[in-house]
């Protein structure tokens, strides 16, 4: 505990509201802090390379132990400032809609009128000076419970650089299909290659290929000794 330094009395507060083993209170004020820190900096190891801040926590318990409880807690304000984002997203998504409906009028527009030769020079300028599509709002989404890695991977395209897959019931993850005996091991590699801070890279038939670097993913399950 005295390891902890000033996180310790958060530790204990929540030790003290829920009666929660303090090592499970560690585990997950630990990693709602390893989400927090990874988006804004790394770690230089002795070998002088870099590596993410991230966390990969497993905490093993019987049931009862008030997992969720604890989880509530440590991970509250991240929740809140969640809550924050859905709702700023919201309001984004309707404006990126009207804005994104506008541009694909004017570029229709503009590549008819430019089925004219005499034309064609003029169509060229007027798509430069469109610009690009507009960009859509990221979704909101900072804590995901049971992702497969394939669906991480998609989400994080379109979502949050920064992310925890943090769940209580740490069985509904470890049972699912990400982590079936045909897709533990790509699942395993995918993670090790994110807490190594490897860029994602996919090339798929149906979604081309995608690069994805500077991605960030914490990671804490709570199971039961028997998953």
């Amino acid at each position: 505990m005295e390891a902890l330094g000033d996180l310790q009395a958060a530790v204990e507060a929540i030790h003290e509201h829920t009666h929660a083993p303090l090592a499970i209170c560690a585990q997950s004020v630990l990693g709602g802090l390893s989400l927090v820190l990874q988006g804004h900096a790394d770690i230089r190891l002795p070998t002088g390379s870099k590596r993410p801040l991230s966390l990969f926590l497993i905490t093993i318990a019987e049931s009862g132990a008030r997992k969720s409880a604890v989880d509530g807690h440590a991970l509250k304000s991240i929740y809140d400032f969640e809550k924050q984002l859905q709702e700023q997203y919201d309001r984004d998504h309707l404006q990126y809609v009207n804005q994104r409906a506008l541009w694909d009028l004017d570029r229709k527009q503009i590549l008819k009128e430019s089925q004219s030769k005499k034309k064609r020079v003029e169509a060229e300028n007027d798509l430069h000076a469109l610009g690009d599509e507009p960009e859509a709002p990221l979704v909101p989404m900072l804590v995901c419970p049971e992702p497969t890695f394939e669906g991480y991977c998609k989400l994080t395209a379109v979502g949050q650089p920064s992310m925890g897959l943090y769940s209580a019931e740490g069985g509904s993850f470890i049972g699912r299909y990400g982590m079936s005996a045909d897709h533990r091991l790509r699942t395993a590699a995918g993670l090790s290659s994110l807490w190594d801070g490897d860029p994602i890279k996919r090339v798929r038939v149906t979604d081309g290929t995608t690069i994805l670097p500077g991605r960030r993913l914490s990671l804490h399950l709570m199971a039961q000794p028997e998953v």
